[in-house]
């Protein structure tokens, strides 16, 4: 396999399964109302200056400890190839994503091209590069694989019921 190939197979099939966990831990939450009941936005409905959340209501902590549970998961599977690491910061990149919409007046839902579908591979990837696991190209490539796939998966995840929105 080619070098790049395998890069980009140890780092981004890791961070589309970790961002979907999240749509399907939002699914479970609608669906066992009491998952919902027990899960709390993280910004615990905090305001800035801007009169706008710090990060919205589908930045919670139930969906912080499944991606935790997730990394520590793969860290104990697969050691040494910082799933750990990269889970956090897959939720930390959607937590940032979160954070712009707020700041850029986007109401809850709304798709924001660029930001809805890469955050996360951006944040993660970052990383990845900083400590010598992820080449310059290997993140463009991921990127631009998950801003084209993306779209497709929500729109399925949307007509299997699983996510509210198509994209």
């Amino acid at each position: 396999m080619h070098p790049l190939l395998a890069e980009i197979a140890r780092f981004l099939p890791w961070c589309w399964f970790v961002n979907m966990s999240l749509t399907v831990f939002g699914y479970a939450s609608r669906v066992f109302p009491w998952i919902g009941r027990h899960d709390w936005p993280l910004d615990a409905k905090m305001r800035l200056a801007d009169r706008h959340r710090l990060l919205g209501d589908s930045t919670t902590l139930g969906g912080l400890i499944v991606v935790l549970m997730l990394g520590a998961a793969g860290a104990a599977a697969w050691p040494g190839l910082h799933f750990f690491s990269y889970s956090a910061l897959v939720y930390a990149g959607h937590a940032l994503g979160s954070f712009a919409k707020r700041r850029l007046g986007v109401p809850r839902g709304a798709f924001v091209p660029f930001v809805d579908h890469g955050d996360y591979v951006i944040v993660a990837g970052v990383y990845a590069y900083a400590i010598g696991a992820f080449s310059l190209p290997g993140l463009l490539l991921s990127y631009l694989a998950t801003i084209a796939v993306t779209p497709a998966i929500t729109w399925a995840a949307h007509a299997l019921r699983i996510r509210e929105r198509a994209l």
